[in-house]
């Protein structure tokens, strides 16, 4: 019996791996190929990246959900409490490009 032929169709997807890296997924799916059926690979691009913005004055809450928004986590200190809620120092500088899922430090009193 001869070998399939596959002709793989080529896409590319951000993943956390590096750019190349793998295969991150298949259509159709293994176990279901067909001869000369076409079959769609997604070759991983790399994390995708966000450029930081500046949250440094704004309220807590409003820092914190325009970093979750664009996919970063997001870790609180309160060094002195805290009681005024305002971000005073970000652990990376705006305008910062960083993988999303980068964990970003706020300083907040």
């Amino acid at each position: 019996m001869p070998s399939p032929q596959l002709f793989p169709l080529p896409k590319a997807d951000w993943r956390a791996t590096g750019p190349g890296v793998s295969v991150s997924s298949q259509s159709p799916a293994t176990g279901t190929l067909f001869q000369k059926a076409p079959v769609t690979l997604a070759v991983s691009k790399g994390p995708q990246f966000v450029t930081v913005p500046p949250v440094i004055n704004k309220p807590e809450g409003e820092a914190n959900s325009i970093l979750v928004g664009l996919g970063l986590k997001v870790k609180i200190e309160r060094p002195f409490g805290g009681a005024d809620g305002t971000v005073r120092l970000q652990s990376v500088a705006p305008g910062t490009s960083v993988p999303r899922g980068t964990t970003i430090t706020l300083i907040v009193v």
